[in-house]
């Protein structure tokens, strides 16, 4: 036996006829040995389910006329042949072994040892992508790890999600919601992400520190004053004011990325532009830290 390759989905590995008949003779001798219920709790499937997928394999070598095969298997088909071997060798009682399976016990074992490294790498691999995976849109909105930003015309939600696998790395998933002047309600999402803590802490620190400068400090900046910029989104300060009821403001723009750039072609973005209160501004920064320093616990 030969692995080719091992992904989370399949294993496809190279069998020699002999060792096809070896898991042939193999499921005769446990079918002989256990009834109906013991063949079906411990290997896993019927008699006729594992007879169906052996057949089908000695028929497609027959028909290639050839020694060898390479044969695509999933999980499930790779446990049901580590479950054959591992039943005549450690199992059932067998006599005159190498008769009944073709092959020396310890040969036999040694098939059964590659089996066994496939099928546990595979499920090595899946509860990898498990930990690394992404979690869904539904999975961070539950996590109730939220930010927001309020402005006058929109609304911007980030929603965290704590990666145990990936260190220094926060999951986001935005969210901005605005209004038309028909009063109807937009709604566009980014796809869930990977962000590092310290990306995250600079959006936070030059947020800061633009709201902490005084007029004179704010004259000669080039406008749009770019806060801060990444492939999922950017802020960009337009404006500082103070309304009527004396209010200050920063009149903000904020761009959601949209889709995946191609080549060198510029990252598309869709952005919209509303005036902040200050206060507003300082809430959010103040819960963003908060849900930072807690994520990074």
């Amino acid at each position: 036996m030969k692995v080719i390759t091992i992904t989370y989905q399949k294993a496809e590995i190279e069998l020699s006829i002999q060792e096809l008949e070896i898991f042939s003779n193999a499921l005769t001798e446990d079918q002989n040995a256990l009834t109906e219920f013991e063949f079906e709790t411990r290997l896993g499937v019927s008699y006729r389910q594992a007879s169906g997928f052996l057949e089908s394999l000695i028929k497609e070598i027959g028909q290639s006329a050839q020694s060898f095969m390479n044969i695509s298997c999933s999980l499930y088909e790779i446990t049901l042949l580590n479950n054959l071997l591992n039943e005549v060798c450690f199992g059932i009682t067998l006599h005159d072994f190498e008769t009944k399976v073709g092959m020396p016990k310890e040969q036999v074992k040694q098939v059964l040892d590659s089996i066994n490294q496939v099928m546990n790498q595979m499920e090595s691999i899946r509860e990898d992508r498990k930990i690394l995976a992404m979690p869904s849109q539904s999975d961070f909105i539950q996590s109730e790890k939220k930010c927001c930003l309020e402005a006058d015309g929109y609304l911007v939600t980030f929603y965290f999600k704590k990666l145990v696998s990936i260190k220094n790395s926060v999951g986001i998933f935005i969210v901005l919601n605005f209004a038309s002047t028909d009063f109807i309600q937009f709604v566009i999402s980014s796809v869930p992400k990977t962000i590092s803590f310290e990306d995250l802490g600079n959006f936070i620190k030059e947020l800061d520190k633009y709201t902490a400068l005084t007029e004179q400090d704010i004259k000669g900046s080039a406008i749009p004053f770019q806060i801060f910029k990444s492939s999922l989104f950017q802020v960009q300060v337009i404006e500082r004011g103070v309304t009527s009821n004396s209010e200050e403001y920063l009149n903000l723009n904020f761009m959601l990325s949209s889709a995946q750039a191609r080549g060198n072609i510029m990252q598309p973005f869709i952005g919209v532009q509303g005036a902040v209160a200050l206060t507003n501004l300082r809430t959010f920064i103040l819960s963003m830290r908060e849900v930072l320093i807690d994520l990074s616990k």
